[in-house]
């Protein structure tokens, strides 16, 4: 694996399990850290809307799209700048890798945060697999609640980052 490349190994219930000594490094936290910590919390997210995001991926098999800049919290509230390179399964059963690459520098256009990016790409997956449906598959409900819990966190992710950006 590349230097500027590490990863970060999560389980199918939404824990920190492991990371590469240099993704440690870099995010200044021990393997115990960042095993008590949220999910969500490394990119800035709520554990409520990491857990959201993460249950779509792992149950539904919705997207979770490479993303150009993301912004992980490391210790002490500093930044490291990285592209997200994707998911995977992981070593062990029942894990998945995430692999970011490090960007050089300390700047990166955001246009838009990699967590609105992942909900509206799980957001139109699941409404390309609800148009796919006859109009009485009984998978149609859970497509529907699915769909509504989506567009329900995009509009509290959009009102938790405006007010964020306009104390």
């Amino acid at each position: 694996m590349p230097s500027d490349v590490f990863e970060i190994v999560i389980s199918e219930d939404g824990r920190y399990v492991d990371a590469s000594p240099n993704a440690l490094e870099l995010l200044g936290l021990d393997l115990d850290e960042l095993r008590a910590m949220p999910l969500g919390s490394l990119t800035g997210n709520t554990a409520e809307t990491g857990r959201t995001v993460w249950r779509r991926f792992v149950d539904d098999n919705l997207p979770i799209p490479p993303h150009p800049a993301v912004r992980l919290r490391a210790r002490g509230g500093d930044e490291v700048a990285a592209r997200f390179l994707g998911t995977e399964p992981g070593p062990e059963p029942g894990t998945w890798v995430s692999r970011y690459r490090l960007v050089s520098g300390s700047r990166i256009v955001m246009n838009r945060p990699m967590i609105m990016a992942t909900i509206l790409a799980q957001w139109r997956e699941a409404e390309r697999r609800l148009a796919a449906l006859a109009p009485n598959d009984p998978a149609r409900s859970e497509l529907e609640a699915t769909i509504a819990e989506l567009k329900a966190l995009y509009g509290h992710e959009e009102r938790r980052r405006s007010t964020t950006a306009n104390p």
